[in-house]
């Protein structure tokens, strides 16, 4: 009996042996296979144009080329545009590695639920692609390059996901929370506003004919030598209710949106027309610490949101020209300086809030918080939501000697 169980111990042994040095289990073959690092999703004459930018495993192309890789696809449906990718390549799109999805501005104005939805429901693509929205066509930025990086996808993921020490002016999302935001309580989300910025460069290379990219769909492209360097810039954040576009932050409402939500560190802070002593300065300060809470109130008629923060900050750098002031510790901040910088936080956190009663936005999910902890007076209270909410706004900045761990 025992050697009956080696002898069919080493027959499947063998068998797993063969399927794996001669057969690869059903995955694709890499040499038929693009990787995708972008996505970018149009829509042109009723149907939707996905452009997607590839990394080619083909040791013949250069590096700078492979970079820019493009596949164009049109489909009814954004399944179908990707799948013509492919029917008409021959490459197989591995969306593995797709972490960013742009959708351009002629789909702002349709129920983004549409074109989304391929993506939220399939197992290809991972739920923490990066999700942002772009001026004219998404497909024209991914064909846009940097000056530092090749790949225009891979510079647009460092715009969106700015490391710590960077200005944390950018309201990220991903296709999980763009998701999740898109079917809560309040229908409301959001995703970064990308715009291309040209950049003047030495080589003095000119802008690529536009004629020369308008090829056939489902075709393969690349880049232009003499093609325009771009920067990017995702300052300001597109509004969504019910997956359709209905407003924008700009960049000062942003950036308070920003220290609101994600209790940023280690970002500057400007603090323009200081007056001490007679001189008047600006002020970078450096946010060493940042703590904001919301509470909802209930008790009156309306329903009131006292948003409180604590900012403890150092002066990273000033324009005084008076030596008593700037020789001072850069520990110590003048009251004059934690004045004016508590004056214009609470000037763009009010100018946020208007914007978000203005468009009966949910940016800090008071819906939800009703729903959980005032439930007895829910039902009266979201009628007339917008109609009556109040906010109450209390930031206090506090210098680096006051700073506690």
């Amino acid at each position: 009996m025992k050697f009956i169980k080696a002898k069919i111990f080493i027959v499947i042994t063998f068998l797993i042996a063969g399927y794996f040095f001669s057969n690869d289990f059903g995955l694709i073959d890499i040499e038929k296979t693009a990787i995708v690092t972008a996505c970018a999703i149009d829509k042109e004459d009723n149907e939707y144009k996905v452009t997607l930018q590839i990394a080619l495993p083909s040791e013949g192309m250069g590096a700078e080329q492979n970079g820019k890789a493009l596949l164009e696809g049109k489909g009814l449906t954004v399944a179908d545009a990707i799948g013509k990718t492919g029917t008409v390549t021959g490459w197989y799109p591995s969306l593995s590695f797709c972490n960013l999805i742009l959708v351009g501005e002629s789909l702002l104005s349709d129920d983004l639920t549409a074109c989304l939805d391929y993506f939220s429901r399939s197992i290809k693509i991972q739920d923490s692609a990066i999700l942002a929205c772009t001026e004219n066509n998404a497909s024209d930025i991914l064909k846009k390059t940097s000056p530092l990086d090749n790949i225009s996808g891979f510079s647009l993921q460092k715009i969106i996901l700015k490391k710590t020490g960077m200005d944390g002016n950018v309201l990220k999302t991903d296709l999980k929370e763009f998701e999740n935001n898109r079917f809560s309580r309040s229908l409301d989300s959001y995703m970064p506003f990308v715009c291309a910025v040209d950049a003047k460069h030495s080589d003095n290379s000119k802008p690529s004919d536009s004629g020369s990219s308008k090829e056939s769909s489902n075709s393969g492209q690349t880049g232009g030598e003499n093609e325009q360097k771009s920067f990017f810039n995702a300052s300001k954040t597109k509004l969504f209710k019910k997956g359709v576009c209905i407003g924008e932050l700009n960049e000062s409402e942003t950036s308070v949106a920003v220290l609101i939500k994600n209790n940023v560190y280690d970002t500057n802070l400007p603090v323009k027309n200081v007056l001490i002593n007679g001189i008047t300065a600006n002020y970078s300060l450096r946010i060493i610490k940042s703590k904001f809470t919301l509470k909802i109130n209930t008790s009156d008629d309306n329903v009131t949101v006292k948003i409180s923060g604590k900012l403890f900050v150092k002066i990273a750098d000033e324009t005084s020209i008076d030596n008593n002031t700037s020789h001072e510790p850069l520990i110590t901040l003048p009251d004059e300086v934690k004045i004016a910088a508590e004056k214009a936080l609470t000037q763009d956190i009010i100018a946020l809030t208007d914007k978000c009663k203005q468009l009966k936005f949910d940016l800090f999910d008071i819906d939800l918080n009703l729903y959980r902890f005032h439930s007895k007076k829910y039902n009266t209270k979201i009628k007339t939501l917008w109609d009556n909410v109040k906010f109450d706004i209390n930031v206090s900045v506090y210098g680096q000697k006051e700073y506690k761990k």
